[in-house]
């Protein structure tokens, strides 16, 4: 357009060029309607003389007389003829003397809810020093003024009082505060010090910039010891010192400036800081006040010292000379750390005066009878005394720290929780010295050992005074290794044994205890199976279960798990979970008999294992194998066993604890299934927990789970709607430990209307400083298995085992088994006639490096092979067998440790193939240990 301007107009590229500024500047300018004299159309001028006249329109304006058309004389339109025709307000006759220079029109989406605006507003930037943000306020009446963020601002000067020595130098920043928060940059300031102040100024800062500063002098500038001005700073900057280190080094934002004052002689200097841009009078000035004092001080540095002797702490505070200031007080304050206190009245603050040395000294020590290691803090105050008509101020407050040495003592006791009546158990004493200087003549003795608890013997051996054992067991060293005492005791009284174990060095005063709890109790069932020995495959074969209470007290929530192998068919889960009809008790010495069912489908020997369970008892196991052989058909003569009640059917494991539970809790997985062909209506699943568990998370309310309720005494009962055919409910609930239980265990069982029944009890480790992590409850193939789990690190059984050579009871193991434990059993003779009786050995060996705890070692035996009255036990420990076939449990079994012996069995009267097996169960171990033998019955 201006070239086609220039052709037709012919003026000057200068000229044109000054008309192009001004028009644009007007156009961008916010003018709204503004009248400009017309452009000569002919060339010979360039403006109409007056009073042609033109009005400029921004977009979106409306001339005054052609409804939004501009009218210009002889110009062609710059729209094509088809857009202008569809305007109604523009001719298109060829000599009509109207052109047009229109703006489009604005189309305006009205705002609603789900249109969001293109441009989202800045969030509000932080103010300056933590101050409110500023709101514009209006200075003056004139509605239409605005001010700048510098003229609306507030100066703010730091610090706003500071004490000093003489001939330092303090820096003073300032900066103004903008309406938005921010300091303002490149604004002016004035400095001044009042005439009755004492020092001047030294520096003033303004605007640091080396590139910029080249072509134009810096804007500030001292002009006398009390006046000087700058401008806040246009970029952060830091201000050195000059000194070697950064400590000193001040930094500055955008927006600030300084001025650095000094005074050779005490007295008060008034430093007032002026914005002379802002208008607001209450806002543009700010004071700092500068104490100038002759004295220069330094607090304690960080000391170590002994615990049980007295340290000095001493602040200094001196002249310019080196003379030390008199009468200056020092506050010392106790803040933290390890205890103190200071002497000689044993208090947490201290005062004292600077003597003629400018020294101001406490004493600080531990209190008696608290010695210990570690380091406590301490703040110290300075405080300048009144002068020159100002009170006592606080020039400097420090921290400084005193670190303790002295010596510690710790005891731990690790005993079994449980332990069977008139049966050894240990417990193991480590004591440790967690300080940082050795303990000296340590000893370690019992401590109100009950008469119910005999002493059978310890490692190393005590010295006996009564009823009281004592360990002398010297110095120990800080941080080395415990030193481990271990205890073997009994008791023939059932209930819970209090044990406590003191240490104490009374050459250092240290004295602590470690206390425990042991329940005695004893083997409450005896567990054993009747099966007919033999079987022909399509066969129905029954087991009898048998159970008895032996206990000196009813057990509660007695149930049972039944095992079986694949070669026995049984139309229900696998394992079989049977809870006691009603309320679940046993009496004292009640006897029960519980059929099991199955069909034989394999050849070969089957068996069945059975777990018994109550609350508060030792659960209890065995087996029962069965020889099946070929019958004349390969039809089952008999149909598979239905069980009505067997169709719901439990699972449950412990999980990693979701995120939704606490990190402390214990997380259980509960899966209940519906193996049957028609729904489960209306069940209920009852949760309940041993004591060192209590419910502390339940299952969201989803899917046909109902709500949870919480029992008075601690259950949790869980509604279903419904199971479907197939269908698998999962829930998850959370359990907290109320003390360390690695038995603890959750008992769950699930009933509907239609008498649909399963129960299923489940190891939960209880702990108090966190969630368990799950164990491992699996095989290498993935199959559940019996027995207590082990650790992170478990124990697995060596390859090849019960293939050692017979003979009496002695075995040469294999030299590779290293790091495992072995579990062997090989008998005599291996070929047997009805009545004929042999020997069989037996092994039980540790060869790993740590001890085994709760060592449980178990005979299953057919009843085709018996162990009587008449057969004999022997072994190298001197145990006998408990009813069931089982040794006592041995509650350590360190390295190295080797368990042999025989046993006496006789052939019964029913033929073909016994198998013998040995089942070894700990703490340490994953899952059962086991060897196993067979011997031919002719």
């Amino acid at each position: 357009m201006f070239s086609h301007f220039r052709w037709r107009t012919g003026i000057p590229r200068t000229t044109r060029f000054v008309l192009m500024v001004a028009l644009l500047a007007i156009w961008f300018g916010g003018c709204a309607r503004l009248r400009l004299p017309r452009i000569d159309p002919s060339g010979n001028s360039i403006f109409l003389p007056a009073p042609n006249t033109t009005q400029l329109i921004q977009p979106g304006g409306v001339g005054p007389t052609t409804g939004g058309v501009v009218p210009v004389p002889n110009i062609s339109p710059i729209f094509p003829d088809n857009s202008v025709a569809q305007n109604p307000g523009i001719s298109t006759t060829p000599n009509a003397p109207v052109a047009t220079l229109i703006a489009p029109p604005i189309e305006r989406t009205p705002r609603s809810s789900s249109v969001q605006p293109a441009f989202q507003p800045p969030p509000v930037p932080p103010p300056c020093y933590a101050q409110p943000v500023v709101t514009r306020k209006r200075l003056t009446p004139d509605p239409n003024r605005r001010l700048s963020p510098g003229e609306a601002g507030q100066l703010i000067m730091t610090p706003s009082k500071i004490v000093a020595p003489v001939g330092s130098e303090v820096v003073v920043l300032a900066g103004i505060c903008g309406s938005d928060g921010y300091f303002i940059k490149n604004q002016p300031l004035e400095w001044r010090l009042s005439n009755d102040s004492a020092g001047e100024i030294i520096e003033v800062g303004g605007m640091q910039h080396r590139a910029f500063n080249r072509l134009v002098p810096p804007t500030s500038r001292k002009v006398d010891g009390q006046f000087a001005y700058g401008r806040t700073g246009m970029k952060r900057m830091t201000l050195s010192r000059g000194t070697p280190t950064c400590d000193d080094d001040i930094d500055l934002r955008e927006g600030q400036s300084y001025i650095s004052v000094s005074s050779a002689s005490p007295g008060v200097s008034y430093v007032t800081g002026v914005a002379p841009k802002a208008e607001g009078w209450d806002r543009r000035r700010a004071q700092t006040t500068i104490h100038w004092v002759d004295a220069t001080w330094s607090i304690p540095v960080p000391v170590s010292a002994t615990a049980g002797t007295v340290t000095p702490l001493t602040t200094v505070v001196s002249r310019t000379d080196g003379n030390g200031v008199v009468g200056w007080p020092v506050r010392y304050t106790v803040v933290g750390g390890a205890p103190a206190e200071f002497a000689p009245a044993g208090s947490t603050t201290a005062e004292a005066t600077t003597d003629a040395n400018g020294q101001a000294t406490v004493q600080i020590r531990q209190p008696i009878n608290q010695f210990e290691p570690g380091t406590t803090q301490v703040r110290v105050d300075v405080i300048r005394p009144a002068l020159f008509g100002q009170p006592e101020m606080v020039v400097e407050s420090g921290l400084t720290t005193v670190t303790w040495s002295a010596p510690a003592l710790t005891i731990r006791a690790i005993g079994p929780r449980t332990a069977e009546a008139d049966t050894p158990f240990t417990y193991r004493l480590e004591i440790t010295n967690p300080g940082d200087q050795a303990a000296r003549n340590v000893i370690v003795r019992t401590k109100d050992l009950s008469s119910d608890i005999n002493y059978l013997s310890a490692t190393p051996k005590p010295t006996a005074y009564g009823n009281l054992y004592q360990w002398e067991i010297g110095d120990v060293a800080p941080n080395a290794a415990p030193q481990v005492i271990e205890v073997q005791l009994d008791s023939q009284r059932l209930g819970t044994a209090g044990l406590c174990f003191e240490v104490l060095s009374e050459t250092d005063q240290l004295q602590t205890e470690a206390c425990a709890e042991t329940e005695i109790v004893e083997p409450c069932f005896e567990l054993t199976i009747d099966s007919p020995g033999t079987a022909r495959i399509g066969d129905r074969v029954t087991f009898l279960i048998k159970i008895r209470n032996r206990c000196n007290q009813p057990l509660e929530n007695v149930g049972l798990s039944i095992a079986y192998d694949p070669g026995l068919s049984h139309n229900g889960p696998n394992p079989l979970s049977r809870r006691l009809d009603g309320s679940g008790m046993m009496n004292v010495g009640e006897s029960l008999t519980f059929p099991f069912e199955a069909v034989a489908q394999a050849t070969g020997q089957q068996a069945i294992v059975v777990d018994v369970t109550a609350d508060g008892v030792r659960p209890e196991r065995t087996q029962s194998l069965i020889n099946v052989t070929e019958n004349s058909t390969s039809i089952p003569t008999t149909p598979p066993i239905r069980d009505q009640q067997e169709s719901l059917r439990i699972d449950a494991r412990q999980i990693p604890t979701p995120a939704s539970f606490n990190a402390n809790i214990s997380t259980l997985e509960v899966r209940l299934t519906n193996q049957g062909t028609t729904p489960i209506d209306d069940v209920t699943l009852n949760s309940r927990v041993t004591s060192a568990l209590t419910p502390a998370a339940i299952p969201n309310e989803v899917g046909p789970v109902g709500s949870t309720r919480l029992s008075n005494d601690g259950q949790l009962f869980t509604p279903i709607q419904r199971i479907n055919p197939g269908q698998t409910v999962t829930m998850q609930f959370g359990f907290e430990g109320q003390q360390n239980d690695p038995n603890a265990s959750v008992q769950l069982s699930a009933t509907s209307i239609g008498g649909d029944q399963a129960v299923e009890t489940v190891r939960l480790p209880a702990t108090t400083g966190g969630a368990s992590n799950p164990p491992n409850t699996s095989t290498p193939n993935g199959d559940p298995v019996f027995g207590i789990p082990g650790d992170d690190q478990p124990l697995v059984p060596p390859a090849g085992l019960g293939q050692g050579q017979p003979g009496g009871g002695q075995f040469n193991p294999a030299p590779g088994a290293q790091n495992q434990v072995v579990v062997r059993i090989q008998p005599l003779n291996t070929e047997l006639r009805s009545g004929q009786k042999t020997k069989v050995a037996f092994l039980v060996e540790n060869r790993t490096d740590r001890p085994l705890s709760n060592v449980e070692i178990d005979f299953i035996k057919p009843n085709t092979l018996i162990f009587g009255d008449n057969e004999r036990f022997t072994n190298n420990f001197g145990y006998t067998l408990a009813p069931g076939m089982r040794l006592p449990r041995i509650p350590n079994f360190p390295p190295g440790e080797r368990l042999e012996g025989e046993l006496e069995l006789a052939a019964g009267t029913i033929t073909g193939p016994a198998t013998l097996e040995i089942q070894l169960r700990s703490d340490q171990t994953q899952g059962v240990l086991t060897d196993q033998t067979t011997i031919n019955i002719r």
